[in-house]
């Protein structure tokens, strides 16, 4: 559907300026993120489960082993990863939360590469900027939790494997191996997304078919012996959830959404887009992954609560990027239609702005510093 369009002066023109200044759009990403993040890290109090994180990660290394082995192994990585940190930067409500900062900088920097690879720059820089300035995002930017890890470690892996697929380097997929493995550890929930890699993987062919099997194979077995891990020592964590209703799903997609409709209503139309063969550039394999991306972590969270109650929000965090990037696909997708091109920058920017502005808007409440030393005097 989309051949045949010679491409306006307008299009020439902002081909030419992308072609030259691209490579500031996933910096930009970053920069943003951090810097609206900046506006709110230190106003709201350390919470419950930071200050048990402050009371893991600031001790002893054994201790965060000891406690892994007993009954936190989920939250080993993300413990791991905040330790040197916490030992360099001190425990104050900023420094604590930084490293979910630059993982979701880093998350908004990955969301536009994918988008250019995919989509071209216009729509990658579009994906990012949505990222950037989610709600969502910026929840957990501000939130010294595993979902930020999550984040970036789940785009990382698909943009690992984009490359591995497109020049079939062994270093790539080892990458991506290690980026998924790494992912189950901060969420399991966004494996899920491996079902949008295989289908990929389907359609694309690889040139080395066995590699890509073995790739495939091996995560799928990291995966399965960290669950296997997961149930002798953190069943018990789910005890906390409720059973999924329709109005908690709602919600949680909504949050998805960073409460921006119009990043929704956008998401929703690229994806169909991408399905009409309307992106140019974009073939088959680009919607089924996206749509796949999409909705794998919502399906797979809901299918585990059939058996064990496993819904909630933070589970969905992978579903980020996909909604960023589909965004994206609109702006693709209508490049024949400038001024719809204008109003739906428009709308984006408004929407951004309304859900960035009420994410940032933080209430003050209960000081858990006490908390943490509590946490620290117990687990001593």
């Amino acid at each position: 559907m989309t051949e045949g369009f010679a491409p306006t002066p307008t299009e020439r023109a902002v081909g030419a300026i992308g072609a030259r200044l691209w490579w500031a759009a996933p910096a930009a990403a970053a920069l943003v993120t951090a810097a609206l993040a900046e506006l709110s890290i230190g106003r709201e109090p350390i919470q419950a489960d930071e200050a048990q994180r402050l009371g893991l990660a600031d001790g002893p290394i054994g201790r965060l082993w000891e406690t892994a082995w007993n009954d936190d192994l989920a939250h080993l990585t993300t413990n791991l990863f905040w330790k040197p940190w916490l030992a360099i930067a001190g425990s104050s409500e900023e420094a604590v939360r930084y490293p979910s900062v630059i993982f979701a900088g880093l998350a908004a920097t990955v969301t536009v590469l994918i988008g250019k690879q995919l989509l071209g720059w216009l729509a990658g820089a579009v994906a990012g900027l949505a990222m950037a300035t989610s709600g969502f995002v910026l929840g957990t930017a501000l939130h010294a939790a595993s979902p930020a890890l999550a984040l970036f470690l789940v785009t990382a892996a698909t943009y690992a494997l984009l490359r591995a697929t497109d020049g079939d380097r062994l270093p790539w997929w080892l990458a991506y191996v290690l980026l998924m493995a790494l992912t189950a550890t901060a969420s399991l929930a966004a494996v899920s997304v491996l079902a949008a890699h295989i289908a990929l993987l389907a359609l694309r062919r690889p040139a080395r078919v066995t590699v890509a099997a073995a790739a495939v194979g091996a995560v799928i077995a990291l995966v399965a012996g960290y669950v296997v891990l997961l149930a002798r020592t953190d069943a018990w964590r789910l005890d906390w959830l409720d059973s999924p209703t329709a109005r908690s799903v709602g919600e949680a997609l909504w949050a998805i959404t960073g409460s921006n409709p119009v990043i929704a209503v956008a998401a929703l139309a690229g994806l169909v887009a991408l399905g009409l063969r309307y992106v140019p550039r974009a073939d088959l394999s680009t919607a089924v992954l996206l749509g796949l991306w999409l909705i794998a972590p919502l399906l797979a969270t809901l299918a585990v609560s059939l058996w064990r109650p496993a819904f909630s929000s933070d589970y969905l965090v992978a579903m980020a990027p996909a909604l960023a990037l589909a965004a994206g696909a609109t702006v693709a997708a209508a490049r024949r239609w400038q001024a719809a091109w204008i109003a739906g920058a428009f709308a984006l920017a408004a929407g951004a702005s309304v859900s960035t502005v009420d994410a940032l808007r933080t209430d003050t409440g209960v000081d858990w510093r006490a908390a943490a030393r509590y946490v620290a005097a117990k687990r001593a």
